[in-house]
């Protein structure tokens, strides 16, 4: 049970890095291209997950 939460852990903390990335990538930048940031990375998300068969290939997860 200990394994399986120091992962959980782990995982929380990648995802506070990534996100605290992605932040200091935006600081400062214009509202257009934090926008811009967001669509496609929306876009990729809903890619991954139509590869994944998680979502239809005509909807959209945003």
């Amino acid at each position: 049970m200990e394994k399986k939460t120091d992962l959980r852990i782990d995982a929380v903390a990648e995802v506070r890095r990534i996100r605290d990335a992605q932040h200091e990538q935006l600081e400062g930048q214009p509202w257009e291209a934090r926008v811009a940031f967001f669509r496609r990375r929306a876009a990729e998300l809903n890619e991954s997950l139509v590869k994944a068969g998680k979502l239809g290939a005509n909807r959209s997860a945003v």
